[in-house]
């Protein structure tokens, strides 16, 4: 439900900023574009490589201990990216807007392969494929699917209660909730620590793929 979270803040902020930027803060048009673009083809590319950078250095996610860092890894990227995103929503600056946006997805992005591989180790090798096609559906569902739709009926309420605010008082609001949503996510993160065990069972895990290996290189061969 973590990383639900924070596909929702994603598609959110891709789908609304922006209009954000250009009809609430007033911002031109083609600055707004040019920021866009920089900022979602540089960050999560970026994020990605730091986050698995920065969680070898820490040991990788295999075993009790190092699910456990890998965990408290994923919480840190969570609360930074968290407490950008909401710092986004009291500036009105567009070099510190873009900053922040940038930060925010830079952060978000970084948890993403920490999180996916700590939910592929935690799980026996012959239920890895369910647990990724259940993961999928969680992150469409609740993330990619939920984000414009909830933030439209957000925008659709505000405007119904407060039409003399018109579209600029719901573009506002709906974008902030995206953006909080993200402490959202954070708490998901950090309640994992809480639940983690400090025991894991991955030797037995580990000992399931050993044997599969082991039976892969037995298996016969054919030369062609």
């Amino acid at each position: 439900m973590g990383m639900s979270a924070l596909y929702f803040v994603v598609t959110g902020i891709q789908f609304w900023v922006t209009e954000f930027l250009v009809s609430v803060l007033h911002f031109q048009k083609l600055s707004v574009v040019a920021l866009s673009t920089f900022c979602f083809l540089t960050a999560p590319t970026s994020g990605v490589w730091f986050g698995g950078y920065v969680c070898d250095l820490c040991g990788g996610y295999r075993g009790g201990g190092q699910q456990r860092v890998a965990v408290r890894v994923t919480t840190l990227f969570a609360g930074i990216g968290a407490t950008l995103a909401v710092t986004c929503i009291y500036v009105e600056s567009f070099i510190l807007f873009a900053l922040l946006l940038w930060g925010c997805l830079f952060f978000g992005a970084a948890l993403v392969p920490v999180a996916v591989g700590i939910q592929l180790a935690s799980v026996p090798l012959h239920q890895r494929s369910i647990s990724s096609a259940l993961s999928q559906f969680a992150y469409n569902m609740f993330g990619w699917f939920s984000a414009p739709l909830v933030s439209g009926v957000v925008m659709d309420f505000i405007d119904w209660c407060h039409p003399a605010g018109g579209k600029e008082l719901a573009l506002r609001f709906g974008f902030e909730m995206i953006l909080w949503v993200s402490v959202v996510g954070f708490a998901l993160f950090a309640l994992a620590n809480a639940l983690v065990q400090p025991t894991f069972p991955s030797e037995d895990i580990e000992k399931e793929e050993l044997e599969l290996q082991l039976a892969r290189t037995r298996m016969p061969t054919l030369s062609f």
